[in-house]
């Protein structure tokens, strides 16, 4: 198996079990007083005891995770348009091949746009394919760089949810209690705080492995695009010096 594909394996696990981990966070155990049983902390008791902080940290959460599939969707959808291009020697294509190829795929994804350009420059002889894909990886690393950035204020803003949360529980505590030890206010206050702060980081992280798996992605996508441009470019080459030595053979015969 290929790097980049356990990569991506790698990736869609880790969102999976993020998911998971965040569904079934708090399995702790507490002993009651009026019997000496336990009972498993639940979803329901973390969703109370985050208090009015489940809002804005589920808001942060949904949207990521809907930016998140939205990215990997386009990403996985480019991947499988440019696999026949990927795996096609263009050095060694025949100038037939290469143009069913081409003219066939380039409509279907960056890629095949890409190559498409290329083809009909490299068919009027310019071969300064470079520049051409630099102002369109520019293109698309602009873009994503725009869901890089909502990314990193999501998961910014998760965090700074659960700090929140952490200073309104401690708030609990300190005020409310007014000075007198009450337990139940007490305890409320420090699971909030803890609480707060214990899913805060987990979207946080969970939203910067979704960013960082994406990008790796992406990066994949942009190295392949200028592979191939230079694979198609060694084609219009090997085109160019197979009708020198024809041109050059006529000559000769005559």
């Amino acid at each position: 198996m290929r790097t980049e594909q356990v990569k991506r394996l790698l990736g869609v696990g880790g969102m999976v079990a993020g998911l998971v981990l965040l569904a079934s966070m708090g399995f702790a155990q507490e002993t009651t007083d009026a019997a000496d049983t336990t009972r498993n902390f639940t979803v329901g008791d973390l969703i109370d005891q985050l208090q009015g902080f489940v809002w804005p940290l589920g808001l942060a959460l949904f949207a990521g995770l809907v930016v998140s599939f939205y990215q990997f969707g386009t990403l996985t959808m480019e991947t499988n348009n440019a696999k026949p291009l990927v795996g096609f020697r263009f050095a060694r294509g025949n100038p037939e091949e290469v143009d069913k190829l081409v003219r066939g795929r380039a409509n279907k994804g960056e890629m095949g746009r890409l190559l498409a350009i290329l083809y009909a420059m490299g068919i009027r002889g310019d071969l300064n394919f470079h520049a051409e894909v630099d102002l369109i990886t520019k293109v698309r690393e602009e873009r994503f760089a725009s869901f890089r950035s909502w990314m990193i204020f999501l998961s910014d803003s998760a965090g700074s949810f659960g700090l929140l949360g952490t200073v309104w529980g401690m708030y609990q505590v300190f005020y409310f209690t007014g000075g007198v030890l009450d337990t139940q206010t007490t305890l409320a206050g420090m699971g909030t705080a803890l609480v707060t702060t214990l899913v805060g980081i987990g979207i946080s992280v969970m939203l910067n492995l979704f960013a960082t798996t994406l990008e790796s992605m992406f990066k994949r996508q942009l190295e392949q695009m200028y592979n191939k441009a230079d694979d198609l470019r060694f084609h219009f080459v090997n085109r160019a010096q197979q009708k020198r030595q024809q041109q050059k053979s006529e000559e000769s015969a005559k």
